[in-house]
């Protein structure tokens, strides 16, 4: 019997309050949901490709855009969890992010080297992390990286995997930066912390381990906006540019809709009201037009 069990059975000795166990149930609760939820992801995502097809069917298909079919699979399951596409809080979003992203990961991607610090943002110390390769040279390139999440959601957790596959694979240093979210902060402070924190990463790549002649910026999605935005920034200032903008399908124009936001506006994970609702969340009150929100119109 663990000791703590002993306190709480022993006469006299602090129980805990019917909220403390509803916590903690919950909490085995959300732990066991997820950990079946892996196991489902992993297993459709094993099935051979003819049976995913026929699993999928016609969901496949859009527009004569063919979707990947264990992709496809992960989809409909995740909608069916979900059981709806209203929008919740903010926390809980935060939470959803996480833990999507946790099933969809899979197994950590083995790199050189892991470690957490801080880099300079445009109003205060932000968190990063930063992953080495394996071979740990000094004549690798650092991507600069920032997550995806519409401005609101998302954190060094969520990305974790992308990162540690972009360092493998890329066989690139990666620094990952946490930089600060809406509606907490508000447009443009995501924006303003990417070009300090790039600004920290020129400056600092040789202590990194990494070549600082060689400095890229990416990012998935509001990451990539931000991407651009840094390049842009850097080229109108003067200052050293990336060598290389990688950009996982980014928001480049907040200024107007187009096609695509209605032929996938459901099923596809991220809806056209969640679209909606992020960008309303980071950038009310912002002109659209304005090239940190829309680097697409410089």
């Amino acid at each position: 019997m663990s000791a703590a069990r002993r306190k709480h059975s022993t006469p006299g000795g602090s129980r805990p309050s019917t909220q403390d166990v509803m916590s903690r149930l919950a909490a085995f609760g959300a732990s066991a949901a997820e950990s079946g939820q892996y196991g489902a992801a992993r297993l459709m995502d094993a099935l051979p490709t003819p049976l995913a097809n026929r699993i999928a069917g016609d969901s496949l298909n859009k527009d004569g855009q063919i979707l990947d079919p264990h992709l496809a699979l992960v989809l409909g399951f995740e909608a069916r969890m979900r059981g709806g596409d209203e929008i919740g809080s903010v926390a809980d979003q935060r939470t959803a992010m996480n833990a999507s992203a946790r099933i969809a990961a899979g197994r950590p991607v083995p790199v050189g080297r892991v470690r957490d610090l801080t880099v300079d943002g445009a109003a205060g110390p932000l968190r990063a992390r930063h992953y080495a390769p394996a071979n740990g040279g000094h004549d690798r390139p650092l991507l600069v990286f920032f997550h995806g999440g519409g401005w609101v959601v998302g954190d060094l957790d969520s990305h974790d995997q992308p990162c540690r596959m972009l360092t493998k694979y890329a066989d690139v240093h990666v620094l990952s930066v946490d930089y600060r979210l809406a509606p907490e902060h508000p447009f443009p402070a995501a924006a303003d912390d990417a070009v300090a924190s790039f600004a920290w990463a020129v400056a600092h790549a040789g202590e990194l381990g990494a070549d600082p002649r060689r400095v890229a910026v990416g990012g998935d999605s509001a990451g990539g906006n931000l991407a651009a935005v840094v390049a842009q920034a850097t080229r109108d200032a003067g200052v050293q540019q990336p060598v290389v903008q990688l950009l996982i399908y980014p928001g480049t124009d907040a200024s107007k809709d187009r096609p695509s936001k209605d032929l996938f506006a459901q099923g596809y994970f991220l809806t056209r009201d969640g679209m909606d609702w992020y960008l309303d969340t980071y950038a009310h009150d912002a002109d659209k037009h304005d090239p940190r929100l829309s680097p697409l119109l410089a």
